[in-house]
């Protein structure tokens, strides 16, 4: 593997797990209790890495302009986040976030002007400070050692994938989260751990 593609995977996974620890504290500020609110089981949030890639990538022949910076990342962010947020209700028929119920500005509940906002100002904090950092540290390991920590990485992230994907898809069949009324992540989430908790005490029983 060539070390431009390790550094995209160690990009990728630094940053959605900032976007998990960032999810969990603002979840705890803002409703007193600290939520998972990821889609998978692992401490990311994969949106919040692919996000970030964009917006670098996007952004590096402008990076010197704040403003054109900014912009960018609002932008590419918003369209990532509404994408997404259709996709998913569209395959699994859950509202993994909704706006709709606590904010005036927003459309369809998928996006809103205050996070979109908040898009372009880390988009900002990202290039200009956070991802030159991680330029900087990431070239000081070696090969080999991005090399098994990626191959790691991709492993625990595909099996977590494959693993979220069918609990939710089987909570989806036992509980109905149609009555409950804007964000349903939490509500699905704990579904989910539920299911493989009680998968991994069967098995243990044989």
């Amino acid at each position: 593997m060539s070390e431009w593609f390790l550094n995209l995977v160690l990009y990728f996974f630094t940053y959605s797990f900032c976007g998990w620890l960032y999810e969990v504290i603002h979840s705890k500020i803002a409703y007193k209790k600290a939520q998972d609110r990821g889609v998978m089981f692992g401490p990311y949030c994969p949106i919040y890495g692919v996000g970030a890639v964009l917006v670098f990538g996007a952004t590096y022949t402008v990076k010197d302009n704040i403003i054109l910076t900014f912009l960018v990342a609002l932008l590419l962010c918003s369209v990532l986040e509404y994408l997404t947020s259709f996709l998913l209700e569209k395959i699994f028929r859950i509202k993994w976030w909704d706006y709709s119920k606590t904010e005036k500005f927003n459309l369809n509940g998928r996006i809103c002007l205050k996070v979109s906002l908040a898009f372009g100002f880390f988009g900002v904090l990202t290039v200009q400070f956070v991802q030159p950092f991680l330029e900087k540290f990431f070239a000081t390991i070696p090969y080999e050692i991005k090399l098994v920590a990626s191959i790691i990485f991709i492993i625990v992230f595909l099996f977590d994938f494959v693993v979220s994907l069918l609990a939710t898809l089987k909570a989806k069949k036992i509980v109905d989260f149609s009555k409950i009324v804007g964000d349903q992540t939490v509500a699905v989430k704990k579904a989910a751990k539920d299911i493989v908790k009680k998968t991994i005490k069967r098995n243990k029983k044989y």
